[in-house]
């Protein structure tokens, strides 16, 4: 079920990306930019969400401002594909940002890491422990600091 819901924020951003062209494509590099600082900021640990809504208001805020900047106009398809591209690459960004905003809790008993946390509701665990992604995204966010400044992971 999570990878169905992550898999249309993708698809989504892919068409967005389509429709809006080149300057989507351009407006990505500076929205990543501002998430990887911007996110350093904030308050995750009470809210771990506002790392994705961050996210989202950037892709549609630096898409907003790309539009003002005077492009030269390519063919519809190449517009497209430079778009898509740009929108494929937003949408991965949204994609692993959702897997791992997970609440993952800290097991004393074990001295490791539990993903998902038990103190979520079940279905919503049964749905993450379904994903094929979510897991080893977690792992992959937990084993490298660097990545966890630009993904910071939601320990309990």
């Amino acid at each position: 079920m999570l990878d169905v819901a992550v898999f249309f924020v993708i698809a989504l951003s892919l068409a967005y990306g389509v429709r809006k062209g080149a300057p989507f494509a351009i407006a990505v590099v500076p929205a990543l930019v501002l998430y990887a600082v911007l996110v350093q900021f904030l308050p995750l640990q009470e809210n771990p969400w506002l790392g994705t809504v961050l996210a989202v208001i950037l892709s549609g805020g630096t898409a907003a401002l790309a539009q003002l900047v005077p492009l030269p106009r390519f063919s519809n398809v190449t517009e497209g594909i430079i778009g898509g591209a740009g929108g494929a690459l937003w949408g991965l960004f949204l994609a692993v940002s959702i897997w791992v905003s997970f609440p993952a809790q800290y097991k004393a008993s074990t001295g490791s890491l539990q993903y998902p946390s038990d103190r979520i509701p079940d279905l919503v665990a049964q749905s993450i422990e379904g994903s094929g992604f979510a897991q080893p995204l977690f792992n992959w966010v937990i084993k490298n600091p660097a990545v966890q400044k630009i993904f910071p992971p939601n320990l309990q």
